[in-house]
């Protein structure tokens, strides 16, 4: 906390919370498509982390965004 690094943090994105901060970037990659492999991968963020970073209610609208893509859907 002596680095400065916390009001830096809270200056720019309104919270201190550095954990919540790289939960929300993972959030983001992994909606704009990113596999959770790659995610890992590219931050070495652990699974749990990855698995806590989008909400449900966000995983649900990106499943069913990917379902009504599939030609298939369209066939029933």
């Amino acid at each position: 906390s002596s680095s400065g690094i916390p009001d830096y943090l809270n200056r720019q994105f309104g919270s201190r919370d550095l954990t919540g901060i790289i939960k929300y970037g993972i959030g983001q990659l992994l909606l704009a498509g990113l596999s959770d492999h790659l995610v890992k991968e590219i931050t070495g963020a652990s699974d749990d982390l990855i698995k806590g970073s989008v909400s449900k209610e966000d995983s649900y609208r990106e499943l069913n965004n990917k379902i009504v893509t599939v030609e298939l859907f369209y066939d029933f």
